[in-house]
């Protein structure tokens, strides 16, 4: 193999970020960079008139940033699709709003969030019954308080009204909003087309009574900025999940423990002037499975939802900066 065929080969198979040696210094380079330091026909013999593509880096430090009393108010729009034992499939179109306020901040500078859902309407098709209307949930208007760090890192949770049984519509395991963005300690200013991966685990209490536990790992790419038209100029992020999750129900008439494998992804679009999350898709497989204590056997399960969230109003200091 000629040595030029061997570079172009190394090019082809060199993932995003390589270490080379440059004046006996160890570097780390884009390889995007490569591309325009050996010679290619392409480009050297391209003339005057066309110029060479520069890539375009720019840096971020994102974070959460609420201030006391925020309230944002976010539209969900979510597609599901249920089959339980392999059965036929429940269908649903989901409309719900969920609010958030920013009800303290702590003396380290923890935000205590409320959340709860305060609108729901749902769709519903099952076998000959078709798009049958919804609009009664148990987790309706039920508070939810998270303590989160900049980073979106829980520390505390806890639901008042402890003693009522409740799922959120979408399930144990829909999409949720707060999510977590890097690690404490770690730095969070990022360039565009960068990549990094966080560990965690804990409970999600915003989507249920009691409160589902996850194990998850969190991948993100951060894009840079992008026009979405309608809502301007946002911050583009990137994210792939996959996690473990269980939910367990224990009273005297029901005796449950639901599992699922999850696999997830989506897109994060930030206000970069408030660093609120404006909008963001999420996308998620469930493979459950359902264990009674009445019943001996497993049932698999399937759950799969595509959710839209869009942030619907923002009020900050008395003043509503986004809705009517």
């Amino acid at each position: 193999m000629s040595i030029k065929n061997i570079i172009i080969l190394l090019i082809i198979l060199m993932p995003s970020y390589t270490i080379i040696a440059q004046n006996n210094i160890l570097k780390e380079i884009d390889p995007t960079e490569l591309l325009f330091k050996f010679p290619s026909p392409l480009i050297d013999n391209a003339g005057p008139d066309i110029p060479r593509p520069k890539p375009i880096i720019d840096t971020f430090s994102f974070k959460y940033n609420f201030c006391l009393n925020d309230t944002l108010v976010y539209v969900l729009m979510s597609r599901d699709s249920i089959t339980i034992d392999y059965g036929p499939p429940l269908l649903k179109l989901r409309y719900e709003k969920i609010m958030l306020t920013c009800d303290s901040i702590t003396k380290n500078g923890h935000f205590i969030i409320k959340q709860q859902l305060i609108d729901f309407k749902s769709k519903e098709s099952y076998l000959r019954e078709k798009n049958v209307d919804r609009n009664i949930t148990p987790w309706l208007n039920v508070p939810v308080y998270i303590e989160i760090d900049t980073m979106g890192i829980r520390y505390k949770q806890y639901n008042k009204d402890s003693l009522t049984l409740a799922m959120c519509p979408g399930g144990a395991f829909q999409p949720f909003i707060l999510l977590h963005l890097n690690y404490k300690d770690s730095i969070n200013t990022k360039i565009t087309g960068q990549s990094w991966m966080i560990i965690d685990s804990g409970y999600i209490y915003e989507n249920g009574n009691p409160p589902p536990v996850y194990r998850y790992t969190l991948f993100y790419r951060l894009i840079g900025m992008t026009d979405t038209l309608d809502l301007g100029k946002l911050l583009k992020m990137t994210f792939s999940m996959t996690s473990h999750s269980a939910h367990k129900i224990n009273t005297a008439d029901i005796q449950m423990l639901t599992t699922s494998i999850n696999n997830a992804g989506g897109e994060i679009f930030w206000d970069t002037t408030n660093w609120i999350p404006r909008y963001y898709t999420h996308t998620i497989e469930q493979r459950l499975t359902i264990k009674e204590k009445s019943e001996k056997k497993e049932r698999p399960g399937f759950h799969y939802i595509y959710s839209s969230f869009i942030l619907d109003k923002f009020i900050r200091n008395g003043k509503k900066i986004i809705g009517e």
